[in-house]
């Protein structure tokens, strides 16, 4: 380590930022291959639905994931006491006398191993942070289920194109793509010593990117993105009483490139007789549906969705399906699949599905 060079190693992973480099991003080294493509899966609802209109990703604050673990201030401890010129320089305009100041580093120092400030700061880069999770394996039988109830819907990304498009929009916006890596899985998660670095660079970048080995059949990677005062959700957190910090509106939203979409797969059971009115018109080749008005906000998500597709994306339409195929020794066994279908839109709420019988097998 050099004096503008700091590194941490964890797991066959190197957190690594250089002060010296203009760009001022910390660096995660891995021995990964970067996949062609890249997957998000998602419920129906107003929101996703709502994204994939607009061509944005949400980038979460730690507090929305899905494991209260990932990303968690816990990961984050100090050894020894952070020097108090750290905390005058976050909390000189809070405190209206230097010996309060003083009192409260000495509470927070010395009893309480630094938590205020490491909560502090934590708060800070997350409020300039967010996390965007995707899956680098298209056949992913936990996903479909977990994610989608196999009722929504999965995009299928060009990552060259997606990162390119993401990081020239987000320097339009005056925000910073921070990187693109895939998640550092493992048996323990081990807390990093704050104390032992400059900034808050590694430790953000060390608490971000590592999950249980319970979470491996994800094969995740991350988008980290950046923007000024994204907002923090103080209440989606549990027995926690502290106000939302609202942030800018729509800063957690990264754009992306309509052109980007290279597939959109629908569940299994995306049309059933629940939701829609189904007619077949020629057997087992066309059929309409339409969709039936269970409540409105469902009524309205699901139009919406088919809207979209068949206006912007009838040409990359698939269904997912499963079929029989025959091992070494003729045994049957049954995999997931995706049929290619040409989707139009009569009318309201009323759509012509054409399947094309190009099905493709999906093979671990």
């Amino acid at each position: 380590m050099t004096n503008n060079i700091e590194k941490f190693e964890y797991n066959n992973f190197t957190y690594l930022i250089d002060y010296s480099s203009q760009e001022n991003v910390p660096e995660i080294i891995h021995k990964q291959s970067i996949p062609d493509s890249i997957f998000k899966f998602y419920s129906i609802s107003k929101y996703s639905i709502e994204a994939l209109s607009q061509n944005y990703l949400y980038a979460s604050h730690p507090i929305e994931l899905n494991d209260i673990l990932d990303s968690s201030p816990f990961l984050l401890y100090s050894s020894r006491p952070i020097s108090f010129e750290i905390y005058e320089k976050f909390y000189k305009g809070i405190f209206s006398s230097r010996k309060e100041l003083e009192g409260f580093y000495t509470d927070d120092a010395k009893s309480n191993q630094c938590k205020k400030i490491i909560n502090h700061m934590y708060n800070m880069s997350f409020n300039l942070l967010g996390i965007i999770s995707l899956s680098e394996r298209e056949n992913n039988t936990l996903m479909w289920p977990h994610y989608t109830q196999e009722k929504g819907f999965q995009v299928k990304f060009n990552v060259k194109n997606l990162l390119k498009s993401v990081k020239d929009k987000l320097n339009d916006d005056d925000g910073e793509l921070f990187g693109f890596h895939p998640i550092n899985y493992t048996n323990e998660l081990k807390p990093i010593d704050v104390s032992s670095f400059r900034s808050f660079h590694i430790p953000t970048a060390y608490a971000s990117n590592i999950k249980l080995n319970d979470w491996q059949y994800e094969k995740e990677w991350r988008i980290i993105a950046s923007k000024k005062n994204m907002g923090i959700p103080y209440s989606k957190s549990g027995l926690n009483t502290i106000p939302d910090h609202k942030g800018i509106d729509g800063h957690r939203q990264i754009k992306y490139n309509s052109e980007d979409i290279e597939e959109i797969s629908v569940g299994q059971n995306f049309i059933t007789a629940r939701d829609f009115e189904i007619e077949w018109i020629i057997d087992d080749k066309e059929f309409i549906i339409t969709v039936k008005r269970n409540s409105d906000e469902q009524y309205i998500a699901i139009c919406d969705f088919l809207d979209i597709i068949s206006q912007k994306y009838s040409d990359k339409f698939y269904f997912s399906g499963a079929k029989y195929e025959l091992n070494t020794t003729n045994e049957p066994y049954l995999i997931r699949t995706k049929e290619k279908m040409n989707i139009e839109k009569i009318e309201e709420a009323k759509y012509k599905l054409i399947r094309t019988f190009e099905i493709i097998r999906l093979l671990n």
